[in-house]
């Protein structure tokens, strides 16, 4: 499998929800298959962080502008860091943080993913 990167170029070519389920299945591919336990521990990991946003009060007052999600892992053993705060803001007004829907969209793609790996 070796190293899988995708460039700033490639991932703003990603214009659909097919293209980017293919581009995390190959993330998560291995020589021996797809890597099950990986996405499981990522889907866990998102729904915790779900979990965290809706009970904060930080994250109603201020928006993530800029901020993004880093997932890695190693044999079996994944992580997901909340990385890049710099552009972080109070919000002026009461409108939603877009990236619960984010969040939203990648526990939809992570659960899709398992049940077809499965």
């Amino acid at each position: 499998h070796g190293d899988y990167r995708v460039t700033q170029a490639e991932s703003r070519n990603i214009e659909t929800q097919e293209q980017f389920f293919e581009k995390v299945e190959h993330f998560l591919s291995t020589p021996y298959g797809f890597n099950l336990p990986v996405a499981n521990s990522f889907l866990n990991q998102l729904i915790e962080i779900q979990n965290a946003c809706v009970d904060s009060k930080m994250f109603e007052e201020y928006e993530m502008v800029g901020s993004s999600l880093l997932f890695v892992y190693c044999g079996d053993t994944a992580a997901i860091q909340w990385i890049d705060f710099a552009n972080s803001m109070k919000r002026p007004c009461e409108d939603h943080n877009g990236i619960m829907l984010g969040i939203q969209n990648l526990i939809k793609c992570f659960s899709t993913l398992i049940e077809k790996m499965s």
